[in-house]
């Protein structure tokens, strides 16, 4: 549901605007273009570094014309995996880090729960890794600080259309297509 907020928030700001739209995304793609960077350098050798980030550029540009909870979940999970790199970087998990990290991952999760709950799980191994409460309570609080404009519905619809609804509708539709379930998972 993180889309429909940050739409709804952006067309109540400007109204209703594709073109709008169009420029919110341009501008998220921007630091998240810097993260992967940033990841690229980080492990990959020097010819490829730029080409990584082309290549990735190209999509997400590609995805400007369809603006949706896709690419916006992209956006966000370059920031999380940047940010858990960082505070893993960082020695003994940062806790700065780790809070930040736990605020983009609850972003992506608020945007695709799959990529979310993949990289929540992430994050919460290196927060346990660090073996200091408060790395995990950063990195929790991260997470729960994305998930407050949650609290404005209630627990039971919540329970029906983001855990419910998606594991009895969507296997079904999409195993149909005779997809392995881990494709579909992923995706």
């Amino acid at each position: 549901p993180g889309a429909f907020y940050l739409f709804g928030w952006l067309f109540w700001l400007v109204g209703p605007s594709y073109n709008a739209a169009r420029l919110l995304l341009f501008f998220l793609t921007m630091p998240a273009a810097w993260g992967l960077d940033w990841l690229t350098r980080q492990f990959t050798t020097r010819p490829w570094q730029r080409v990584t980030v082309l290549a990735t550029w190209l999509l997400l540009v590609w995805q400007f014309s369809a603006i949706s909870y896709h690419a916006l979940a992209h956006l966000a999970a370059i920031g999380a995996v940047a940010a858990l790199v960082r505070a893993v970087r960082a020695g003994r998990a940062s806790v700065g880090r780790l809070a930040i990290s736990g605020l983009m991952v609850g972003l992506t999760a608020m945007l695709l729960q799959t990529a979310g709950l993949v990289l929540g799980l992430a994050g919460f191994i290196v927060a346990l890794a660090a073996r200091r409460p408060a790395a995990l309570l950063a990195y929790l609080g991260g997470v729960a600080l994305a998930a407050l404009p949650l609290l404005a519905w209630p627990l039971p619809l919540l329970w029906q259309h983001l855990v419910v609804y998606p594991l009895t509708r969507y296997p079904a539709a999409n195993l149909a297509a005779d997809q392995p379930p881990w494709l579909v998972v992923t995706i």
